[in-house]
């Protein structure tokens, strides 16, 4: 499993990004800082690892084509198998959010976040497989 704490290249803004790698079975880290700066280099990646482009993103790493909304986080929202769904946390108390993905079961890109124990799902983002 990879972890956030392990990548100092990719930085604090990395939990977005190793979210959708996990949700996609990268597990290599070798294989993640490739994407990592493949994406850099196609400005799908921001400097500081933030996801400017997540459909752009999602089509580099596994080939098929996805469809992104921000839904809001009151209720999950309904998926299907191959779909993709990324929480954004919020914390009231240190005003932190932190992205993991939630498509099967919680993978906490920091393995012990404050902000998602302490915190609440704000919002997702719904990748929806197309092809």
């Amino acid at each position: 499993m990879l972890s956030q704490k392990e990548f100092e290249t990719i930085g604090m803004s990395g939990c977005a990004f190793l979210s959708l790698l996990h949700a996609l079975n990268i597990t290599s880290a070798d294989k993640c800082l490739d994407i990592f700066r493949d994406g850099k280099a196609k400005g799908i990646i921001g400097e500081d690892c933030s996801i400017l482009d997540w459909n752009k993103l999602a089509k580099m790493i596994s080939g098929h084509t996805y469809i992104t909304t921000k839904v809001d986080g009151k209720e999950r929202p309904k998926t299907y198998s191959k779909d993709i769904l990324i929480a954004r946390y919020h914390n009231k108390r240190t005003n932190f959010y932190h992205f993991c993905d939630v498509t099967h079961e919680l993978y906490d890109p920091l393995e012990n976040s404050v902000t998602v124990k302490e915190g609440y799902i704000e919002s997702y983002r719904l990748l929806t497989f197309v092809n």
